[in-house]
């Protein structure tokens, strides 16, 4: 693949066609600069999914140390005369 990128720059800049080398040259850096934002947002995408995966745990550990909290209490609330 990268042969025939360097082909199509060695024949443009040969046959003087400046304009076009340019053109072509702009494209291959915007789609460097897009090929970069998309790798980018990616890695940012798997971040944030490991960033909710890790609170769902700790409010899933909050949960359940409420519910054991109740089961302890409602014992101790119920013997203590209002």
């Amino acid at each position: 693949m990268l042969g025939i990128f360097s082909r199509i720059r060695r024949q443009l800049f040969l046959t003087n066609k400046v304009r076009r080398y340019v053109l072509y040259s702009i494209g291959e850096v915007l789609f460097s600069v897009l090929g970069i934002l998309i790798a980018n947002w990616l890695a940012k995408s798997e971040e944030r999914n490991k960033q909710q995966i890790q609170e769902i745990r700790i409010l899933n550990g909050i949960k359940e140390s409420l519910a054991q909290d109740t089961l302890t209490l409602k014992p101790i609330l119920k013997s203590i005369p209002l």
